[in-house]
This record gives structure tokens, sequence and C-alpha cells, in this order.
């Protein structure tokens, strides 16, 4: 039990309490209203700064969680003096909103004797320990204190209403507050109508509601900041529930716990990457897949067919992590596809935003578009969104069983908590090591793009530890090796020049015309399908040409068409091919890394066997990397002795 008294009588009931051999914690206040202070400054729209006052830090050392019990014990005065009334309920409504059970113990009025003190000094201790044993709930004590201060009023009708009003307000049974404001009514106060104290006291009711939802949300942060939390072992538990119940490609489990711990503090950054579930036919699990990110991610929607206004109204209110399952709509040729799509384009950049205008063309609004998303389709990814993501190809297995919402959410509940602290606790490391990072990045072995959307990701990993960043990293290269294959496939210009560089590989002559190509390039896939749209043997020169011009080469006008340096064709396609450049070393650690050895798909994973892939016991130091740029490039990599 929490016993909260002015500081004069904690000394007394202290002792009491030890008399008596009880579990009693004495908190004195100082004053009815000392437990609330000057907690900050606000800076207003206007540029003005002005204090801001309320509950003291001091309460947040105190865990009033779990309906512990707390008992309110002010002196006497507090029956009759509407002011300490009045300071008295706020600290009860102030406990409440942190999870305590309150009562209010009321002192009896009676010759010397005003605090407990002195009730213990007059009556002894059996009659201090009546008054706390009997203390009555906070909606009985509002009842008594309402009905005393429309009593007050009664008796000086000069003074402000706005005390009994506010007491009136408290009371929690809605016909009994009708009926006390039909007695302040009936009291005749002129401009004190029975309407203007109805609206008087709605008013007090949402100043109190929004009090009680920042009580809770500061009570709550001061549990989480509490909370201890240890970034690698968070990450082998996330890891640990994407892993269950689920056929996925080897890393993806480390990559979705990176995403789900980035989408909590996603703002510190610049970007956030898009993970993008992708597979061939239906029922490979990709709503499961964000069924699972629904659960455990910061502020998930889960969307099926948005509007661009839901998108960009929604975005912009709640900054959410979307989740958007069946996302054809995103490469449709209708406007409402090629809308949505330019939102997701500009929205993995903080400051993206979409104006639009409102009230009827008279207000401009900017809505941001800066936020986690997570995209699913049948068939792959293509253009702008495939270089804005990650992408993870699902399977068909047999033999897994289901998950049910229900499961999940009572899985991710307790990693949310602790989700939130991470966020909470280690946000100010992140932006240290956001704000320090040198201009080639921690990790150059990706660049361009690729380091864009992977750089957040690696932060998590690098606060984790050098093992925990050393498998990211290793898996970030692999992913976007895949990615780049991906891109020869779906992009039609990159499939191109893949072709058009193996055919000029193939040649042993210094120049070459375009017509000569024409026979080779006929007998490829993707060339031989472009070709085969033209009818003459001189338009399919012709393609061939223009395609060429695009790279600006330098080359010879003839009688028979442009002759090019094949040399310098072969660099211009290799500089724009995901790779054909020549592979570079990167030095990851010096450390032995625990990632396993597998295939590319692995089974069902357990908790066990997820644990001996990342060990918690890792502590935040860097780990040094070597340059090897190019975007889209796989990398080899190859460990080094720092």
């Amino acid at each position: 039990m929490v016993l909260i008294e002015a500081e004069k009588s904690a000394l007394a009931l202290t002792a009491l309490a030890a008399r008596a051999d009880r579990q009693l914690l004495v908190v004195a206040t100082g004053g009815c209203w000392s437990w609330r202070g000057k907690v900050g400054i606000e800076t207003v729209s206007d540029g003005s700064r002005h204090e801001v006052r309320g509950a003291l830090p001091d309460l947040d050392r105190i865990d009033w969680g779990g309906s512990r019990e707390a008992v309110i014990c002010f002196d006497a005065n507090s029956q009759t003096n509407p002011n300490v009334c009045t300071a008295r309920r706020a600290l009860a409504e102030e406990l409440v909103a942190r999870g305590a059970s309150v009562k209010i113990a009321s002192v009896p009025q009676q010759e010397d004797v005003n605090g407990p003190d002195d009730l213990i000094a007059v009556c002894g201790d059996a009659a201090a320990w009546a008054v706390i044993d009997s203390a009555e709930s906070v909606e009985v004590a509002a009842l008594a204190d309402a009905e005393s201060a429309i009593a007050l009023l009664e008796a000086d009708k000069k003074q402000s209403p706005s005390l009994a009003l506010e007491a009136i307000a408290a009371v929690p049974d809605l016909l009994r507050r009708t009926l006390l404001i039909g007695c302040v009514a009936n009291l005749r106060i002129p401009g004190l109508t029975k309407a203007a104290a109805t609206d008087c006291i709605a008013t007090f009711n949402k100043q109190r509601e929004t009090k009680h939802a920042e009580a809770q949300a500061l009570a709550r942060q001061g549990r989480l900041l509490r909370l201890p939390v240890t970034p690698a072992q968070l990450i082998a538990d996330v890891e640990i529930y994407y892993s269950r119940r689920r056929h996925l490609p080897e890393g993806t489990a480390l990559v979705e716990a990176l995403f789900c711990l980035n989408t909590y503090v996603f703002d510190v950054f610049d970007t956030t990457p898009y993970l993008l579930y992708e597979s061939a036919t239906g029922g490979c699990g990709k709503t499961t897949a964000l069924e699972f990110h629904e659960a455990i991610c910061a502020r998930a929607y889960l969307g099926v067919d948005p509007t661009a206004a839901v998108l960009f109204r929604r975005i912009d209110r709640d900054r959410p992590t979307w989740l958007l399952d069946e996302a054809r709509v995103l490469q449709t040729r209708g406007d409402r596809g090629q809308e949505i799509l330019a939102l997701f384009d500009a929205g993995y950049k903080t400051g993206a935003t979409v104006s639009r205008a409102e009230d009827h063309g008279k207000e401009l609004r900017d809505f941001a578009v800066y936020c986690p998303k997570v995209l699913a389709k049948i068939g792959g990814f293509k253009g702008t969104l495939l270089d804005r993501g990650i992408v993870i190809h699902l399977e068909k297995a047999l033999g897994l069983p289901q998950t049910r919402r229900k499961v999940l959410a009572k899985e991710a509940g307790p990693l949310k908590d602790v989700l939130e602290a991470y966020a909470l606790q280690y946000r100010p490391t992140l932006e240290g090591f956001y704000k320090d990072e040198p201009d080639l990045t921690y990790w150059p072995a990706l660049s361009g793009r690729e380091s864009e959307i992977w750089d957040p990701l690696l932060m998590h990993a690098r606060l984790a530890g050098p093992e925990i960043e050393k498998r990211a990293l290793e898996v970030a290269l692999r992913f976007s090796h895949g990615k780049a294959k991906i891109a020869l496939v779906e992009d039609l210009n990159l499939g191109l020049a893949a072709e058009a560089l193996e055919a000029l590989e193939a040649r042993g002559d210094d120049n070459f015309l375009p017509s000569a190509l024409v026979a080779d390039l006929l007998n490829r896939e993707v060339w031989g399908e472009h070709l085969a749209e033209r009818n003459s043997d001189k338009a399919k020169v012709s393609l061939i040409g223009k395609f060429f011009r695009r790279f600006r080469l330098q080359g010879d006008h003839t009688v028979a068409g442009t002759r090019y340096s094949r040399l310098e064709a072969i660099g211009a396609l290799r500089r724009h091919v995901p790779g054909a450049q020549p592979p570079r070393s990167v030095n990851v650690s010096a450390n032995e890394t625990t990632l396993k050895e597998s295939g590319d798909c692995a089974p069902d994973t357990c908790s066990q066997e997820v644990s001996a892939e990342v060990s918690a016991a890792q502590t935040a130091e860097p780990i040094g990397v070597l340059v090897a740029p190019d975007t889209l490039t796989p990398q080899c990599v190859v460990e080094e002795d720092l």
C-alpha cells in the first residue's frame, strides 16, 4: 500500500506502519499541489515559449501498475476547503491513469486534529488505522466532494461556481451527475442555468479525459524507460517470432526483425526500405507474412484496396507501418494505380509530401507520405518499387500449421513492450550513429539506392554488436545480389543491355556495326522478342542502333551505319548491368560469424535453431568495411584481418 500525505505527517505515518509491522510506503507531497510543477518549456506556433506544468517525474519512481493500492490522506480541511479538495481529486485522477487503485481517507474534523500526525497524537494508532482502512473509493469520494462544494456555493453565492462544477464533473454516475446539476441550477445564481452548467461540466470532462490520457502516456513511458532492453537479445527474440511456422528464404527472418525494429524509429533516418513479398502462385504465405507484421510492427495497418486519398491522409495522421495486400493496383495503368504508385515512389524518403486542396479549394495542405511499407502480390515487382524495396520470394511449403491472428497477438504482445522500450531508450544512440556516419557510409559494400534502403536496418544491427552487424551485412549483400538478378528479368532495358553485353563480349573485333549484331541478338530471349516486332532487316538494325545511342557512345558514321568501339560499348554496358562489374573484396569483420551454412530456403525454425544463430552477448562496437561501390552489383565477401 502507498499512503500519500503532506510532508509533516510522513515521519509519524512511517512510524505508525513500523509499530504495526504493516507494509506501508509513505509518500510526502509537501503540500496539496506540490506533486505538480514545471516539467518543461513548450514552443508554440508563433515562436513564443511557455512553461509546461504537470506531474513531477518523482511519481515515475513508483510502479503504480497492477492495481497497486494507493490511499490519499490529506488534512481534515480537504473536506471543507474546495482548493484542497480539487488538488486531492486531481492527484487521484493522475494515479488512476497510472494504473493505481486509489482510495480517499478522510481525517475526522475534531478539536486539536488537522493532519494524520495529529490524529495519532490525540487518538492513538488504532484511530489512525481505522481512518486508513475505511478509505473510500474515488467514486464515493467524488460524490461527497460534489455535495460539499454545492453546499459551500449555496452558503456564499458570490463565489465562483467553477469549483463546484468541476467537482460535479468528477462524479462518474450520469444520473447522480444530472441530479447535482439540477441542484446547482436551483440555486438561482445569475447566468448559471442548467444548460450553462451542463456545457461547463462537459468542458471539464473533456479536459479530464485529456489529462487522463496524458498521465497514462507518461506512466507508460516511465515504465518502458525502466524496462531492461538488450538490443542483441531483442533482435534474436523478434527473429524467433518471425521464424515460427513459416518457410522462408535464408536470412529473411533477420531482415524482418530489423525492419520491425526500424518501424518504431524510422523517423530517425532519411529513408526507410519497403518489404516486397512476391510469389509465383497464391497460397505461399504472403498474407500470413503481413499478419505477422500487423501483430508486432509499430502502428501497423493492414489494407487491401485503398484509395489514394485514404492512403495519404492515414499516413499523414498515424505514421503507420502500411501493409498492402494484393498490391497489383500499384502496377496497373489506370489513374488510380498510377496515383498510388507515385505516393509510394516518394514515400520511402523523409520529407516526401503530396499537396491537396481542401475546403473546396480554399486551403492547400501538404500531406506527409513517408512511412515503412510492406507490399505483397502474385508475380514480381518491377520498376521504381523494385528499386526501393527488399524482395522476399515465397514458395509453398507443405505441412506447416496455419497461424491464427489471436496467436500472433499473444506472442507479439510482450515483444511490443520491449520494442517500444528499445525505441525510447536507444533512439539517441541511433541518432548519434546516423549523425556520425561517414560520407561513404559504414558499409560501402552497398552503394546508391541499395545503401539508402539497407542503411537504416544495418544501423540497428550495428547497435546490437559486431556479430549481428556482420551477419546482417552478409544477408543484405545476398538479397541485393538476388534483386540484381530480378532486375534483369523485370526491367526490359536492363535485359536488353545484359544480352547486348554478352553478344559484344563474344566477339573478337575492335569495332562493330549494329547490323553485325542482328543475327546473334535474334537468337537471344529478350532481344529476340524485341526484334521480332520489326518486319524488315533495316528496322531491326535501326532498333539496335537506337539502343546504343542511349549510352552516348562516340561512333564513326559510315555508309553502312555507325561504327562503335567494342571495348567502349562493353565498358558502358557493364556500368549499367547489375552483376557485370568485376567483384571486389569486402572486409566485413575479423570476428567469427555465427551464420549457418544452408540452402536457399530454411525450413520451419524453432527457437533453439534461431538462438544458435543470434547471440545476445555482444557489445556495440563498430566494424570496418572496405569500399566496394556499384549500386546493385553483387559483391564477393572475403574475410580479412583488420
